[in-house]
């Protein structure tokens, strides 16, 4: 996705976890450890980095075209909340993209993992077409990513977007 020139919001619990991927979109960081928004500002300068809680997330409605969770899903107090603010600051038709520890890790470090189908569940409820989901390229992390439903007077309707045929293919 090298090149996309939407904007992209990161629900982070390290500034160091995932570096900007696409340098020409805007990239706002919610960033869950206070401590790390003076990191991930020196390390995107050009980005907007905010300390705030998934849960409570401080955007406006639908302004992301990606919201990309990297590794904090087992931090957020609530998931339901948390999934559920993604998706409202989501464009309609745009990306939600979580990855999250597996079972396998956590059985090593002693975090709790949720399952495949619990963050299913969750993104389902909450509006997201499930696309793929599996292990990202290690077996130690776990990959949903979705897209966000459109609804027209009761029925679903879906938009071959750029942004979402990538995902499709």
């Amino acid at each position: 996705m090298t090149g996309l020139n939407g904007s992209r919001t990161e629900l982070r619990a390290s500034a160091t976890s995932t570096p900007s991927l696409w340098p020409d979109a805007k990239l706002t960081g919610v960033e869950l450890a206070e401590g790390m928004v003076s990191p991930a500002t020196r390390l995107n300068p050009d980005a907007i980095f905010l300390n705030a809680q998934a849960e409570s997330i401080p955007l406006q409605d639908e302004c992301a075209d990606i919201v990309l969770s990297s590794i904090s899903f087992h931090h957020w107090a609530g998931h339901e909340q948390g999934v559920r603010g993604g998706v409202r600051i989501l464009r309609p038709d745009g990306v939600f993209c979580l990855t999250d520890h597996t079972f396998r890790l956590t059985n090593i470090t002693g975090e709790r993992a949720r399952s495949r189908r619990y963050i299913r569940t969750l993104m389902e409820g909450a509006g997201i077409e499930i696309l793929l989901q599996g292990n990202a390229g290690r077996p130690f992390v776990a990959i949903t990513v979705g897209r966000k439903q459109l609804v027209c007077a009761g029925h679903e309707r879906r938009i071959n977007s750029p942004a979402t045929r990538r995902f499709s293919a």
